[in-house]
C-alpha cells in the first residue's frame, strides 16, 4: 500500500495475500495498522481502506480476463477501461 501513486508488483497472488494478513492482524476491534511504505507519507489503515485495496485489485484482475475472454482487447487501457454502452 502506498499513500499516493499507484503500487507496481510481480506477483499479484503474493500481494494479495500480504494484504489480507494485514487485514487479518487487526482482529475484530477494527483497529488500525500504522504502514511506513518506502515512498510517500506514513499510513494508517483499518479494515475498510485495505479491503478497498484488495477489492480494487480483484475488479481490475476480473476485468483484465473478461476482456480477455471477449477477444480483441490490444492495451491495458482496452483492458480495465469501463464497458460502456455503445
Amino acid at each position: 500500500m502506498l499513500g499516493e501513486g499507484t503500487a507496481v508488483f510481480e506477483d499479484l497472488g503474493v500481494y494479495l495475500r500480504t494484504l489480507q494478513r494485514l487485514l487479518e492482524s487487526l482482529g475484530g476491534d477494527g483497529g488500525e495498522v500504522r504502514l511506513l511504505p518506502g515512498h510517500g507519507p506514513v499510513i494508517d489503515a483499518g479494515k475498510d481502506r485495505i479491503q478497498t485495496y484488495i477489492s480494487h485489485r480483484l475488479e481490475r484482475e476480473k476485468q483484465v480476463v473478461d476482456a480477455l475472454n471477449r477477444g480483441g482487447a490490444a492495451t491495458i487501457g482496452e483492458c480495465v477501461a469501463p464497458n460502456l454502452p455503445d
